[in-house]
């Protein structure tokens, strides 16, 4: 078990980035989405280890270096946003790239200079890679799995109702939700931007207009499956609701007390 980690721990280093992204925006992006470039980030894992196994002529060393080179390559952008939150502007791509190679140089050299280090530093990294993929893959398949319930239990309760009859004597209704579009005093304040003609002229159509309206989320989806379920707190089952009803261009799920 151990040889197997030692011969796949820079490519579990290099996948993290990929998982915790996803992760992050788990609502939007499935599994699928991310196939691809796990493709190339194997692809690019594979190259450099065979490099670097062909300058080191030896595998624990190349097997370092490797997964060090995947870790500057894969944070260099979050490490140049994160230059202009601390230095008030980002840091020039030049200067970065030879600073990053002047650490990457000397960690390696650091990692590397005897057979103690050697072990030290490649078991850290095969331990780290496998706690982060092992920590990663669980919070993505906890997700998908209680939406596979979710929309199991949807399925089945749609299969209790059985088709629904549509009445043709209730009006239509029209809300009009303009995604990621500020109100309009955020709007006038925090961008100088007024917006007072569309307001007036959807007044003048006889719409509504919630001068003080702010989202549950941040997220659309959540977002639009708490206002279709009148519900503040979303589960899974909330959101495939919404898909399953916005899918069949019915929004009928909304109620009144």
């Amino acid at each position: 078990m151990k040889k197997i980690v030692y011969a796949i721990y820079p490519f579990l280093l290099a996948y993290y980035p990929i998982l915790a992204l996803r992760n992050y925006n788990i609502t939007y992006v499935d599994l699928a989405s991310i196939v691809r470039t796990l493709l190339i980030v194997t692809l690019l894992t594979a190259l450099i280890w065979i490099l670097l196994f062909v300058l080191f002529r030896d595998s624990a060393k190349s097997g370092i270096a490797t997964s060090l080179a995947m870790i500057v390559i894969l944070s260099y952008g979050h490490l140049h946003i994160q230059s202009a939150t601390v230095l008030g502007n980002p840091i020039r791509h030049t200067y970065l790239v030879i600073l990053l190679a002047v650490f990457y140089v000397v960690f390696i050299w650091l990692a590397t200079r005897n057979s103690s280090s050697i072990e030290i530093s490649r078991n850290f990294l095969a331990f780290t890679a496998v706690a982060l993929i092992v920590m990663s893959l669980a919070q993505s398949l906890y997700y998908d799995y209680s939406t596979y319930r979710a929309k199991k239990f949807i399925l089945s309760q749609d299969e209790k109702q059985g088709p629904q009859s549509s009445s043709t004597s209730l009006p239509d209704i029209y809300l009009i939700i303009l995604d990621a579009h500020g109100r309009q005093d955020v709007l006038k304040n925090k961008f100088g931007y007024d917006n007072s003609p569309f307001i007036q002229e959807l007044g003048d159509l006889g719409f509504y207009v919630a001068t003080c309206s702010q989202s549950n989320y941040a997220s659309t989806n959540l977002s639009l499956s708490s206002v279709f379920s009148s519900l503040l707190k979303i589960e899974p089952a909330d959101i495939l609701t919404f898909k399953r009803i916005y899918d069949s261009r019915k929004i009928n799920c909304c109620w009144a007390n």
